[in-house]
């Protein structure tokens, strides 16, 4: 009987590191899930931005985005032109 609990147990510890390997990620897999979070957080962060500045600038609060953008008009029509 005892013998038989102790392979018993031997068999759960084994499953149990078994399933410790599958679930624990590694740094490298770490690393690269923090790598694709600051990516996403970055280009959200970025679209947020510039859809504020866009609605600021329709609305009329931020006047100077039109001017800004129309030199950049001409900055790149010039830039085509040659």
């Amino acid at each position: 009987m005892d013998e038989e609990r102790n392979k018993k147990i031997d068999e759960i510890e084994t499953t149990l590191k078994d399933i410790k390997k599958i679930l624990v990620r590694t740094r490298w897999e770490m690393f690269v899930e923090g790598l694709w979070k600051a990516v996403g957080y970055f280009i959200g962060l970025t679209l947020a931005i510039i859809i504020a500045g866009w609605v600021l600038n329709m609305i009329g609060v931020i006047p100077f985005m039109s001017e800004f953008s129309e030199n950049m008009k001409d900055v790149l029509n010039v830039a085509r032109n040659k």
